[in-house]
């Protein structure tokens, strides 16, 4: 199991949470890492209810420094899952809810056979 230490005040639910996510077959890397950086989050807010509030959601969705789409995108949808599952326990939370990736608009070019000869030239006459 995990070596990750969590400190937040969800920090028992959120090791319950990652078990269950490993025993269903999930890599413990792919829900640990979001999870890890939530706990650091509810720390850094001061959190000692466990309440998740929608002004917490919008302040988490927020897009970090450097931060790529993809990664954004786990990291919110791992957590909104973990926040859709203390809600089925009861718990005060209101889940953030997903986002949409931009896509890539990059179209790749394929070589044809002229140009694929063209290269192989180039690159043998070195």
């Amino acid at each position: 199991m995990s070596s990750r230490i969590f400190r937040s005040v969800f920090k028992e639910e959120i090791v319950e949470y990652l078990h269950s996510k490993v025993v269903e077959g999930c890599k413990e890397r792919s829900f640990g890492a979001p999870l890890s950086i939530f706990d650091d989050f509810l720390v850094r807010k001061e959190c000692t209810e466990k309440q998740f509030s929608r002004e917490m959601g919008e302040e988490w969705i927020i897009c970090r420094p450097e931060e790529k789409d993809s990664t954004r995108y786990v990291r919110i949808t791992v957590v909104n899952r973990f926040l859709i599952h203390l809600q089925m326990l009861g718990y005060d939370v209101v889940p953030t809810g997903t986002i949409r990736i931009k896509h890539n608009e990059y179209i790749p070019h394929i070589y044809n056979e002229e140009e694929i000869e063209r290269y192989f030239r180039a690159v043998d006459s070195f």
